[in-house]
């Protein structure tokens, strides 16, 4: 039986483009943030109206639950952390004024990565947070991050991907792309890490060597967001050619497509900048440059 995705409702409220999805503290809602700093609350069936969690005043490029809060990185450089069950902010931090591009977990704290090559590990106590570890080699830009464990990959505006351990040690480079890298997947338990970015091909990495196993010429343009849908065993990519495509997890074969030719008045009309996966709801939701969420409806 062939695989049914399409586009089934959008929903708008945001006033400029959506960069950044997240879960929120319950599996019936989700988080969405960009250009206007607002960070609202819907519900995964569509069936309510935004809820306004924080409006803040720069733009969100990041947002990751950590200890049952919200931390929220934006284009000045700060990161706030907001008490999702009050809708208020405890406390801000900031290491300098370059855009926080990414945010993740890592073992008792968290990581940052920063518009000046900085990668940043925080350990946090309650609502304070300090700095334990950074790693500056590169001034081109961070701009996304993935873990598995205690492996961190890390996708930069240089073209190059780089490996750290815990300790933000570096341990090898990945050099395929040709140009910034804008999202990193690990895949298989870490054993293979997928890449895409400007230069709109999807890599298949080996991660203990290296190696460049595949390089797949994947969207038109520039792929902003790649997320592993493991409950259907597919990945799936965005991009800025107006296009969220399905792929096999493990042969990466194309299944489908969904861009606005053939879903006029559904789909995204300008670039898609974000996926986000609701295994309770088993929908696929998308952000993008024209200020919409779309819903997709997956099944055999």
């Amino acid at each position: 039986m062939p695989l049914e995705f399409q586009p089934i409702f959008r929903l708008k409220g945001h006033r400029d483009s959506l960069y950044s999805l997240s879960p929120d503290l319950d599996e019936t809602h989700f988080l969405s943030a960009g250009g206007d700093g607002l960070v609202a609350r819907w519900s995964i069936d569509g069936d309510a109206d935004a809820l306004l969690v924080a409006q803040l005043t720069a733009t969100v490029y990041s947002m990751l639950i950590h200890n049952r809060q919200l931390l929220v990185g934006t284009r000045e450089g700060d990161i706030h952390l907001i008490d999702l069950a009050e809708n208020k902010e405890i406390k801000r931090f900031k290491w300098n004024n370059e855009p926080v591009f990414a945010l993740n977990t890592l073992a008792n704290g968290w990581l940052s990565a920063h518009g000046d090559g900085r990668l940043l590990r925080w350990q946090s106590a309650q609502n304070e947070a300090e700095v334990v570890a950074q790693h500056l080699q590169s001034h081109a830009p961070l701009r996304t991050l993935a873990v598995s464990g205690e492996l961190i990959a890390a996708g930069y505006s240089d073209h190059q991907i780089r490996l750290f351990d815990g300790q933000l040690r570096e341990i090898s480079r990945f050099e395929g792309h040709t140009n910034s890298v804008f999202s990193v997947l690990f895949m298989h338990d870490g054993k293979y890490l997928l890449s895409g970015g400007r230069d709109a091909r999807l890599n298949v990495w080996e991660t203990a060597s290296g190696k460049l196993l595949d390089s797949i010429p994947a969207h038109l343009s520039t792929i902003n967001h790649l997320l592993h849908l493991p409950e259907l065993h597919l990945v799936a990519s965005a991009g800025r050619d107006k296009s969220v495509k399905l792929w096999d997890e493990t042969t990466l074969e194309l299944v489908k497509v969904v861009d606005y030719a053939k879903f006029p008045g559904l789909a995204h009309s300008h670039s898609v900048n974000r996926l986000f996966w609701s295994n309770k709801g088993q929908s696929l939701w998308s952000a993008g440059d024209d200020r919409l969420l779309v819903c997709y409806k997956i099944g055999f």
